[in-house]
């Protein structure tokens, strides 16, 4: 390496070098290959992009223009790192003999990959307190028909209060006897309801649930079995309509003694009545699922926006 007196000069540039650190924050390989204004402005970029999906984030997915929106500002940053790659290899190729700037230093890049790796932490972290919506998916088939295996889907996270979970909306919540494990069900009884179910039929407060038969749909478990079901939709009373799911009318948790939903708690039923845990199955040595506690409720699904039948991405989760 030589030196001029006051600033040092160096040969070429190590192209894989320029291409990571460009993949690390688009911009900081161009500040090694001292294209340093070009690098600047791609770092200005990148930066506006993390706030935009900062700014996306805060906001409550109630319409898929929403998820749209964090797609679009996700696939911006992927394609805004490649460029910078692409282009900091392609620059550190040609580079015979450079300057060296104030700002090719190594304290200065690890400063610049600490910031990066900050805000992504704020942007992108789970705990960050103004992100409202994350994505789950789900594990199992005790949601079917209305949720696959695998599908993933937006959740606005939303606590329970201010009218909200009503009879009938998807929530998602921790498991009530671990509180860490993350579930996803049906919530068919509020706080002071009566819960019922015999022979299959659902019971709220006394009174039966109206349902009807709407054709056949089928479980394919991980195991390559096929189940098949019917499918029903069930009607709350003044409430929404959705679909089930039914092996038989006569497996073990279609008839049940009438549960009292405590203050403070709701009770969480899956869409696939004969494959779920669920709030039918009380607390007994450590074991079942119990009553869901307010407090452990996660939010509110919204859009598929992963699935693998692709017809199906988009959905509302109802």
């Amino acid at each position: 390496m030589d030196t001029d007196g006051k600033s040092k000069q160096v040969r070429k540039r190590r192209a894989w070098l320029a291409a990571l650190m460009s993949l690390l924050w688009p911009g900081l390989g161009q500040i090694y290959v001292t294209d340093t204004k070009h690098g600047i402005r791609l770092i200005g970029l990148s930066v506006a992009l993390m706030v935009a999906l900062g700014v996306i984030f805060a906001v409550p997915p109630t319409s898929l223009f929403i998820t749209v929106a964090f797609f679009a500002v996700g696939l911006a940053l992927i394609a805004l790192a490649l460029y910078a790659a692409v282009s900091a290899f392609v620059a550190a190729r040609r580079v015979s003999m450079a300057r060296l700037s104030p700002a090719n230093r190594w304290y200065v890049y690890i400063g610049l990959i600490v910031v990066t790796m900050i805000l992504n932490q704020i942007v992108t972290s789970k705990a960050n307190p103004v992100r409202v919506w994350d994505n789950f998916w789900t594990p199992s088939a005790s949601m079917l028909p209305g949720l696959e295996v695998g599908d993933t889907f937006v959740v606005w996270k939303r606590p329970a209060g201010q009218g909200w979970p009503r009879r009938g909306d998807i929530a998602v919540y921790k498991f009530p006897l671990d509180n860490r494990t993350d579930y996803i069900k049906r919530i068919i009884g509020l706080p002071g309801d009566r819960v019922q179910f015999r022979g299959g039929r659902l019971y709220l407060n006394g009174a039966v649930v109206e349902r009807r038969e709407d054709g056949k749909v089928s479980d394919d478990n991980t195991q390559g079995l096929t189940t098949p079901l019917r499918r029903y939709i069930e009607t709350l009373p003044a409430g929404p309509s959705y679909p089930i799911a039914e092996i038989t009318d006569r497996a073990p948790l279609d008839d049940t003694h009438e549960y009292t939903v405590p203050a403070g708690h709701y009770f969480a039923v899956g869409d696939n009545r004969d494959n779920s845990l669920d709030s039918r199955l009380p607390v007994s040595r450590n074991a079942g699922h119990g009553f869901v506690p307010a407090g452990n409720i996660i939010g509110q699904p919204t859009f598929i926006f992963w699935a693998k039948d692709k017809s199906r991405m988009g959905m509302r989760v109802r």
